[in-house]
């Protein structure tokens, strides 16, 4: 909810600049706590459709038109494609016992949960991404030719 932020919102600028940024969070922290004890479905709900962003699409705005839809499916196509191709590297690494291949696979389940929770934006995957695209090589570079009949 950016339009309800600081750096967005004068209202919320003017609280912040009142109260502080220790009290400004604590109270902000506050009524989110209530919220989401309020509303825990809700609060759920909104962590698997983070989940789903932060591994097959950040939602991003389009042009109209056939130009802009086009550019947003295939970029969408992209994301979703690579990240399935290296949590399949991923799966196979583990599956052959590659040296490190934990490593890889704590990485994948660590490092996204507090977005998960919090926030998701394309550019928090950037550290993922060579680990995403290193398995990604592998699932492929693993493939075995189908005999020849």
């Amino acid at each position: 909810m950016e339009f309800d932020h600081p750096f967005q919102s004068p209202e919320q600028l003017r609280l912040y600049a009142s109260l502080g940024e220790v009290r400004y969070v604590a109270t902000r922290g506050a009524l989110a706590r209530a919220f989401i004890a309020a509303h825990p479905a809700h609060f759920l709900a909104d962590i698997a459709r983070r989940v789903y962003f932060f591994w097959a699409s950040v939602p991003h705005p389009t042009e109209h038109g056939w130009k802009g839809v086009a550019a947003e499916t295939a970029r969408e196509f992209n994301y979703a494609f690579l990240s399935l191709a290296g949590l399949l590297g991923l799966a196979l690494a583990l599956r052959d016992q590659v040296p490190a291949a934990w490593l890889f696979f704590w990485a994948f389940a660590i490092y996204p949960l507090l977005y998960y929770v919090v926030t998701v934006q394309a550019r928090f995957r950037h550290p993922l991404e060579p680990l995403i695209c290193v398995l990604a090589v592998y699932l492929f570079r693993s493939a075995k030719p189908s005999p020849s009949r």
